[in-house]
């Protein structure tokens, strides 16, 4: 992405977390009836991922799209992740903000924590991509 895209893109964080003895993001556990955002199609945004669950890592995997990693707890990603990627390493009270472009389809998407027990366990949210 080009600086001026990044000084224009929109900003989400998504806090990975356990709250209340249930695996959730930003508070909240999956509703696939609810988006958690609504993105105009052929935007470009940056997301910074945190955990903030404690002693537990988390890969997360989000669909629809590959991202860029552009720091990893407020650095430069290290060698490995400074190509095209679609699951961001969580380590221990980690944060990884990435840039995310939504150019090609509209419609319902999701990420999620790829632990199985995350997962099953409504480590997930729903995101749309919707017409501009």
């Amino acid at each position: 992405p080009s600086a001026a895209e990044l000084a224009a893109a929109k900003v989400r964080t998504w806090r990975f977390e356990r709250r209340r003895g249930m695996w959730s993001v930003n508070g909240q556990i999956f509703d696939c009836d609810t988006p958690a955002a609504q993105i105009p199609e052929g935007s470009g945004e940056v997301w910074v991922f945190q955990n903030n669950s404690g002693g537990w890592q988390h890969p997360i995997h989000v669909h629809f799209e590959e991202f860029m990693v552009l720091e990893r707890n407020g650095g430069p990603p290290p060698p490995f992740e400074r190509g095209r990627k679609d699951v961001a390493r969580l380590g221990y009270g980690n944060e990884v903000k990435m840039f995310m472009r939504f150019r090609d389809f509209t419609g319902r998407y999701m990420m999620h924590c790829h632990n199985s027990t995350h997962e099953d366990h409504a480590m997930m949210v729903r995101w749309d991509i919707v017409p501009r």
